[in-house]
């Protein structure tokens, strides 16, 4: 479950810094 978690923020802080660049 952990897993889960851990890789949904990698994920999600990903397409943050995605966001910030545009």
């Amino acid at each position: 479950m952990s897993f889960l978690v851990n890789e949904y923020k990698a994920k999600n802080q990903a397409y943050s810094t995605l966001k910030s660049y545009s």
